[in-house]
Protein backbone atom coordinates (compact mmCIF):
# COMPACT_ATOMS: atom_id res chain seq x y z
CA UNK A 1 0.00 0.00 0.00
CA UNK A 2 1.54 3.07 -1.23
CA UNK A 3 1.06 6.73 -1.42
CA UNK A 4 0.01 8.06 -4.89
CA UNK A 5 -0.31 11.84 -6.09
CA UNK A 6 -3.92 11.53 -7.75
CA UNK A 7 -4.12 15.34 -8.36
CA UNK A 8 -1.71 18.15 -7.66
CA UNK A 9 -2.49 22.01 -7.98
CA UNK A 10 0.00 24.93 -7.89
CA UNK A 11 -0.78 28.71 -6.51
CA UNK A 12 1.87 31.52 -5.63
CA UNK A 13 1.55 30.69 -2.18
CA UNK A 14 1.99 26.48 -2.28
CA UNK A 15 0.48 22.85 -3.39
CA UNK A 16 -2.92 21.22 -2.71
CA UNK A 17 -2.10 17.54 -3.34
CA UNK A 18 -4.70 14.83 -3.12
CA UNK A 19 -3.30 11.38 -2.61
CA UNK A 20 -4.72 7.83 -3.13
CA UNK A 21 -3.77 4.36 -1.51
CA UNK A 22 -4.59 1.24 -2.95
CA UNK A 23 -5.60 -1.14 -0.82
CA UNK A 24 -5.69 -5.15 -1.57
CA UNK A 25 -9.32 -4.96 -2.09
CA UNK A 26 -8.38 -2.38 -4.84
CA UNK A 27 -10.35 -0.12 -2.60
CA UNK A 28 -8.82 3.37 -2.85
CA UNK A 29 -8.28 5.64 0.15
CA UNK A 30 -7.57 9.37 -0.37
CA UNK A 31 -6.46 12.47 1.81
CA UNK A 32 -5.15 15.83 1.15
CA UNK A 33 -2.05 17.73 2.31
CA UNK A 34 -1.24 21.09 1.78
CA UNK A 35 2.01 22.91 2.06
CA UNK A 36 1.85 26.80 2.25
CA UNK A 37 5.47 26.83 2.97
CA UNK A 38 5.75 29.90 0.49
CA UNK A 39 3.50 32.22 2.66
CA UNK A 40 4.79 30.84 6.00
CA UNK A 41 8.11 32.12 5.38
CA UNK A 42 6.87 35.38 4.42
CA UNK A 43 5.18 35.67 8.11
CA UNK A 44 7.37 36.99 10.97
CA UNK A 45 8.14 34.50 14.31
CA UNK A 46 5.07 35.49 16.28
CA UNK A 47 2.34 34.93 12.96
CA UNK A 48 4.65 31.82 12.02
CA UNK A 49 3.99 30.55 15.61
CA UNK A 50 -0.05 31.58 15.68
CA UNK A 51 -0.56 29.06 13.02
CA UNK A 52 0.96 25.84 13.30
CA UNK A 53 2.81 24.08 10.50
CA UNK A 54 2.48 24.98 7.12
CA UNK A 55 2.15 21.63 5.75
CA UNK A 56 -1.42 20.10 6.56
CA UNK A 57 -2.83 16.52 5.91
CA UNK A 58 -6.77 15.44 6.18
CA UNK A 59 -8.94 13.25 7.41
CA UNK A 60 -8.82 9.87 5.12
CA UNK A 61 -12.08 8.92 3.37
CA UNK A 62 -12.75 6.13 0.99
CA UNK A 63 -14.53 8.09 -2.57
CA UNK A 64 -12.28 10.54 -5.48
CA UNK A 65 -16.00 12.47 -4.88
CA UNK A 66 -14.84 12.87 -1.31
CA UNK A 67 -11.81 13.47 -1.85
CA UNK A 68 -12.11 16.36 -4.09
CA UNK A 69 -14.78 17.58 -1.68
CA UNK A 70 -11.93 17.86 0.87
CA UNK A 71 -9.82 20.60 -1.74
CA UNK A 72 -13.28 22.74 -2.16
CA UNK A 73 -12.44 25.11 0.95
CA UNK A 74 -9.75 26.09 -1.94
CA UNK A 75 -10.75 27.32 -5.84
CA UNK A 76 -8.39 24.29 -6.73
CA UNK A 77 -9.81 23.95 -10.56
CA UNK A 78 -9.02 27.36 -11.16
CA UNK A 79 -5.47 26.65 -10.39
CA UNK A 80 -2.50 24.96 -12.07
CA UNK A 81 -2.77 21.31 -12.41
CA UNK A 82 0.69 20.29 -11.82
CA UNK A 83 0.28 16.52 -12.28
CA UNK A 84 -3.29 14.35 -12.40
CA UNK A 85 -2.84 10.37 -11.75
CA UNK A 86 -4.20 8.72 -15.64
CA UNK A 87 -6.86 6.86 -13.94
CA UNK A 88 -8.47 9.59 -12.36
CA UNK A 89 -8.23 12.22 -15.32
CA UNK A 90 -11.30 11.90 -17.02
CA UNK A 91 -12.82 11.93 -13.49
CA UNK A 92 -11.67 15.05 -12.57
CA UNK A 93 -11.98 16.82 -15.05
CA UNK A 94 -15.49 16.00 -15.01
CA UNK A 95 -15.25 17.84 -11.35
CA UNK A 96 -13.62 20.68 -13.30
CA UNK A 97 -16.73 21.13 -15.58
CA UNK A 98 -18.92 21.05 -12.54
CA UNK A 99 -17.12 23.41 -10.28
CA UNK A 100 -15.45 25.92 -12.80
CA UNK A 101 -15.77 27.95 -15.83
CA UNK A 102 -15.30 26.57 -19.58
CA UNK A 103 -12.00 28.59 -19.39
CA UNK A 104 -10.75 26.94 -16.42
CA UNK A 105 -12.13 23.40 -18.32
CA UNK A 106 -10.27 24.77 -21.09
CA UNK A 107 -6.71 25.55 -19.42
CA UNK A 108 -6.86 21.95 -17.35
CA UNK A 109 -7.50 20.22 -20.96
CA UNK A 110 -4.96 22.13 -22.79
CA UNK A 111 -2.30 21.57 -19.60
CA UNK A 112 -2.96 17.80 -19.28
CA UNK A 113 -2.63 17.44 -22.91
CA UNK A 114 1.18 18.97 -23.05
Amino acid sequence: MSKESILEVGAEVGLLTLFGSKHASNAWKFWTETDETATYELLDEEDRASLGSPVHKSEVVTTLSEGLALLDRYPWFRLVPLQVHPEFRDAILLEVRKRGTPADEARWNERLDQ
